[in-house]
């Protein structure tokens, strides 16, 4: 299974606030429905599964200069979930 990681680009602000906000408004489901797969996706992974996609992302930002990466829970939204990604964390340094 590959875990994937999204990136929500802004649009460039060409157009007025009010016009703007109505833009960011309009996103707001297909920003929610992002959010809740990549949660979905997150907490069906096994272990192996989370490590080996950290490893690949990991091995690519170093490839492309990045120098810092830092990595962050909150997905799996429950205790148990949160020490899973935790771990995963610990076996990808």
């Amino acid at each position: 299974m590959r875990t994937r990681i999204r990136c929500l680009r802004e649009p460039a602000p060409t157009s007025s606030s009010k016009e703007r906000a109505a833009q960011l408004i309009a996103r707001l489901p297909r920003v929610a429905a992002a959010f809740r797969s990549t949660v979905r996706s997150t907490r069906n992974a096994s272990q192996a599964d989370l490590v080996k996609a950290g490893k690949r992302y990991a091995d690519w930002f170093l490839r492309n200069g990045t120098t810092t990466i830092e990595a962050k829970s909150g997905y799996g939204l429950t205790l148990e979930d949160e020490l899973k990604h935790s771990a995963r964390h610990q076996a990808t340094e």
